[in-house]
């Protein structure tokens, strides 16, 4: 079930009609729980099963981990940990692991026959199973109690909004809003209804729009020149970013209508001073994730400073792997953590935290912040190449143009006005609209606090542009591959 489509509309809004009639939070959560199955079966009804079995094994481990002692709660957190990796390893991992050790094996004059199995990924799988993975090591460090109601753990794992690309959760934040009452709000009903549009905007008006410039350009490589790599670049960015954005806003905007907070996921990444910074608003619930899960096991920053990048660097490489069964997607994560490392390496003291606000507090920008900013940016597009273009060659031909072939583009007349429609008005202006309200979440929220009258006015404005821009083909969220 598209979030972009009528039928998840009339979905949410049937599910929230029904949920703030019924009288308990037993029965609300009862309610929650079939309809987010309802809403993954939408997709493919045989993954169904597949997601219970992961629940109900997590739900176990965690009730045994909290009843045991000793040697006996790692066993416990041991099965929970296998369970989980190896169904995720297997879906999604399989023929990334056979192809290599065939071609390692080929290069040495060992030919290996590679197994032929028809595997589907199932949706959202990375995001559930990290979310029951942190529940198991919460509750293992004691951070956490383990929930002894079956049905609200289901409502954790599966919640409709962010079962599908999260944004991931953690038990010690979602599972006490979903263990107690919940009293209908009109404002943050009206607050999530804000936020839903404003993430249809950037999905349908923008990213839809610039999709097919990043599909001619980076489709037909060899006849492209640099500046129109780095354009190309550019407008993934753009679509990237407005693609899962959007995702989120819709699914936080979601669950609020039933007085769920689900944490931000994205804090204007693009106004960033440091790749350091930009992880921390970009994908906010996984970037927080490897850091506590990953990062600080593995040692964190407490050993000698070759230690602490070694574990930086194998975090972002993993990271990379998470997106996806490619040697694309490592060597993406894989010049974030070297950059990050190069950071720590010359930083002072001082610049090593950012500030709160996205691109500092001044409405226009000091030069050196603006030259900080840019940095990253230009960084940040040569990576995102990687990320785009599946085949390895090709990504390193685009990234040797974008350093070697400056010819200017020779776009034709009849295509102008659709690509300075599309790949610069479009997201020069979604990028005016996030510097000056960057203060909040969503640009809406700004303006509901002093005049909801305006809100609504600009709320109605958003919807007549999304109408108006709507192409004939908007396309899957990019992040549901993962």
């Amino acid at each position: 079930m598209n979030f972009i489509s009528a039928t998840y509309l009339l979905f949410l809004l049937m599910t929230f009609i029904v949920y703030w009639n019924l009288s308990s939070r037993t029965r609300q959560n009862i309610l929650l729980a079939v309809c987010s199955y309802v809403f993954y079966a939408w997709w493919d009804w045989r993954f169904c099963a597949l997601m219970l079995t992961s629940t109900l094994i997590d739900f176990w481990c965690a009730q045994k981990i909290d009843e045991s002692e000793g040697s006996e709660r790692k066993s416990y957190l041991f099965v929970s940990l296998a369970a989980n990796l190896c169904l995720l390893a297997f879906f999604k991992y399989f023929h990334f692991f056979q192809d290599s050790l065939v071609n390692a094996a080929q290069s040495m004059g060992m030919p290996l026959e590679p197994l032929t199995l028809s595997i589907i990924l199932p949706v959202g799988i990375s995001f559930y199973t990290f979310q029951t993975i942190s529940y198991s090591i919460d509750v293992y460090r004691g951070d956490l109690k383990p929930t002894r109601s079956l049905i609200d753990y289901i409502v954790y794992v599966s919640f409709f909004p962010q079962l599908v690309a999260g944004p991931i959760e953690r038990g010690a934040r979602m599972l006490p809003q979903v263990t107690s009452p919940r009293k209908y709000d009109h404002h943050e009903v009206m607050k999530g209804l804000q936020q839903i549009v404003w993430g249809f905007f950037k999905k349908t008006a923008i990213a839809s729009n610039v999709a097919p410039l990043v599909n001619d350009i980076f489709n037909d490589i060899p006849s492209q020149t640099g500046v129109e790599i780095w354009f190309g670049a550019f407008c993934f960015a753009i679509q990237i970013y407005c693609d899962f954005s959007g995702y989120s806003d819709i699914a936080i905007g979601s669950a609020r209508l039933f007085g769920i907070r689900l944490m931000q996921n994205f804090r204007c990444p693009y106004f960033s001073q440091s790749i350091r910074e930009f992880w921390r608003r970009w994908h906010i619930s996984l970037s927080t994730w490897f850091r506590d899960y990953v990062f600080i096991p593995l040692g964190g920053s407490r050993g000698t400073r070759f230690r602490t990048n070694f574990n930086l660097f194998l975090v972002f490489v993993i990271s990379g792997l998470w997106h996806g069964a490619s040697w694309n997607f490592v060597i993406w994560g894989a010049i974030h953590g070297i950059v990050l490392i190069i950071e720590n390496f010359f930083a002072t003291k001082n610049r090593r935290h950012s500030t709160h606000m996205p691109g500092g507090e001044k409405l226009i920008p000091e030069l050196s912040t603006l030259m900080r900013m840019i940095a990253v940016c230009l960084i940040v597009l040569v990576a995102w190449v990687f990320f785009r273009v599946p085949d390895l060659h090709d990504a390193i031909a685009c990234v040797t143009k974008m350093f070697s072939d400056f010819r200017l583009p020779d776009f034709p007349e009849s295509e102008f006005a659709s690509i300075a429609i599309s790949g610069i008005l479009l997201p020069c202006g979604l990028l005016l609209i996030e510097w000056f309200s960057r203060r909040h979440e969503v640009p809406f929220f700004g303006l509901y606090k002093t005049s909801p009258v305006a809100t609504y006015v600009a709320c109605t404005i958003c919807i007549w542009v999304t109408l108006f821009l709507k192409p004939e083909s908007i396309g899957e969220f990019i992040y549901f591959q993962f």
